[in-house]
């Protein structure tokens, strides 16, 4: 499964157009809300993209293939780093880093990426991708 898995994460690289480890979104509904425009890095997708950098990390070490596992180490350490840097504003996440009206919404599925963590058993520990206090303060905040 790995070596799909990398042929997979390999193609959707090219959507991190400047390197910093998170994924762009292109200006259109590029992702499975159909309708909604998104731009720059994203709550949703980037935060989805991290769980499956993530789940790279685990597969490699698991399969004790440290060279996979030290490219998405890489990868998953700029991506947290621009994920926070970019989209956290202190009480929860942006929907886009855009500068429509809309960017700073907040989204029902900015946590998603730390849910599927949770649910493959990951997101804590060594495994923590999004700080956990953020995480809190993000669902806190939608209520």
């Amino acid at each position: 499964a790995l070596p799909i898995c990398q042929v997979v994460m390999e193609s959707e690289l090219k959507f991190d157009t400047n390197g910093d480890g998170l994924i762009e979104n292109s200006g259109f509904a590029d992702q499975t809300y159909d309708g909604w425009v998104v731009s720059g890095p994203s709550a949703y997708c980037g935060g989805l993209w991290l769980a499956s950098v993530c789940m790279m990390c685990k597969m490699a070490e698991i399969l004790k293939d440290d060279e996979v596992l030290q490219k998405y180490s890489d990868i998953l350490e700029r991506g947290k780093s621009a994920f926070e840097r970019l989209l956290w504003n202190g009480k929860y996440y942006n929907y886009d880093c855009s500068r429509n009206r809309y960017a700073n919404s907040v989204m029902s599925d900015q946590c998603a990426g730390q849910w599927f963590l949770r649910a493959c058993g990951l997101g804590d520990g060594e495994y923590e991708v999004f700080p956990k206090e953020h995480i809190l303060r993000a669902e806190i905040g939608r209520a």
